[in-house]
């Protein structure tokens, strides 16, 4: 999750204006607070883009979206809560738990950890509101539930990889 979200943060300090150099600087500090090996988490997409000087702007706002499976590997830990998904996470709440976590060990540790049928009940939940999303824009419907795509899908993607459905970047898109 703090890889992810050092990428999510790069991205959303780029889209609010900041040079990525200032992006860059965010993410060291995130470093320091986690206690140090950030950049052992992440993967080589993540990678890249952390240490781009001119990241892409399709990879920027892909890296953007990723909060949403961020909060989901949170939830897991028992650090969020996961609500329906008709509208985005609470970036703000993700970065409060991983600001103030106190290192990555506590991270992992600090809470009792979702059970798995937990998980795959919310899973479910997610794959079917993927069906929903996918039969709607089939049919160029409006989205049921005001279900939200782009959080669908990102719940679907992390969801997808803790069930052990492929490796974090070998996986492929399953847009909704």
């Amino acid at each position: 999750a703090s890889a992810l979200f050092a990428a999510a943060v790069c991205a959303e300090t780029i889209q609010n204006g900041a040079a990525p150099l200032v992006a860059k600087k965010v993410v060291e500090r995130l470093n320091q607070t986690l206690g140090g090996g950030l950049m052992e988490w992440t993967t080589s997409r993540e990678r890249a883009y952390l240490e781009d000087e001119k990241p892409p702007m399709g990879d920027t706002i892909d890296f953007a979206w990723k909060y949403e499976a961020c909060q989901v590997l949170l939830w897991v830990l028992g650090h969020r809560e996961l609500s329906f998904p008709d509208r985005g996470c609470n970036a703000t709440g993700i970065g409060s738990v991983l600001w103030n976590c106190g290192g990555m060990e506590k991270l992992l540790t600090a809470r009792p950890h979702r059970t798995e049928e937990e998980i795959w009940q919310q899973a479910d939940l997610t794959f079917r509101c993927q069906w929903a999303c996918r039969q709607a824009a089939a049919q160029r419907k409006g989205m049921p539930g005001k279900l939200n795509q782009g959080v669908v899908y990102e719940r679907a993607w992390a969801f997808r990889w803790l069930l052990g459905d492929g490796d974090w970047e070998g996986m492929v898109p399953n847009r909704a």
